[in-house]
């Protein structure tokens, strides 16, 4: 394999890894907003048991997405 197309393939791959944590984080979001949504209904509405399981659901999402980005940045950072 030619170093060109070595770099292309090294590239093509890295982008696949990127395009794959956005469509994640897209979808963490995504679960946040709905659990939001849950939240606030059930407190307008009187309800307070649900609001301690959406917020701890909420806290994951955060913290998987929190661990995709560094994931990226882990990748990105230039070794020793």
């Amino acid at each position: 394999m030619t170093p060109s197309r070595r770099v292309r393939a090294e590239r093509r791959q890295t982008m696949t890894i990127v395009y794959a944590v956005m469509v994640s984080i897209l979808i963490l979001v995504l679960i946040q907003y709905l659990l939001l949504m849950i939240a606030l209904e059930d407190y307008l509405s009187g309800k307070r048991s649900v609001l301690i399981g959406t917020a701890a659901a909420s806290a994951v999402c955060f913290a998987v997405s929190c661990r995709l980005i560094g994931y990226l940045a882990a990748r990105r950072a230039p070794g020793p």
